[in-house]
């Protein structure tokens, strides 16, 4: 069996890595499952995906929602590099992956409410900010098991 909120995050991941090209001149240089730290990362921009929270309304097992969020962290700035683009045109780049993914088909939950909120390190530079965390609420119907298709006779 399967997990759908699995298979939500796994497409967001799969989506964001649409950016990235192997010769270095995609938008992004890395995605990864994983917290990034400005201090420590030596490639921009890279961007780390991670799981925030889940919770889930009452109801019965078949109509109940649940509602989880997911941290998408967006660095633009690490020692000794900086983002050939500005953060509002990395920002603009990942949202509008992001907005195509409920209708392609392959999330198996919805995404919205997006929130952005910028990230500061005043050890690498107090005038501009290291990079955005965006915060998006995913949103699943039913159980989160997705049973196996039923088994030929």
């Amino acid at each position: 069996m399967s997990n759908k909120l699995d298979t939500l995050f796994q497409a967001i991941v799969t989506k964001l890595t649409t950016l990235v090209s192997a010769n270095g001149t995609g938008v992004l240089r890395s995605v990864v499952t994983r917290p990034i730290n400005p201090l420590t990362e030596t490639v921009v921009p890279i961007v780390g995906v991670l799981m925030a929270d889940l919770n889930r309304q009452g109801g019965s097992p078949a109509s109940r929602e649940w509602t989880g969020g997911v941290m998408i962290a967006l660095c633009t700035r690490c020692q000794g590099a900086v983002a050939p683009a500005t953060i509002s045109e990395l920002v603009a780049q990942v949202e509008a992956v992001l907005d195509a993914l409920p209708t392609d088909g392959t999330a198996k939950g919805s995404i919205d409410q997006p929130r952005f909120s910028f990230w500061w390190q005043k050890a690498l530079d107090a005038q501009a900010p290291v990079g955005a965390v965006l915060e998006y609420r995913l949103r699943i119907s039913g159980p989160l098991l997705i049973p196996p298709p039923p088994e030929e006779p």
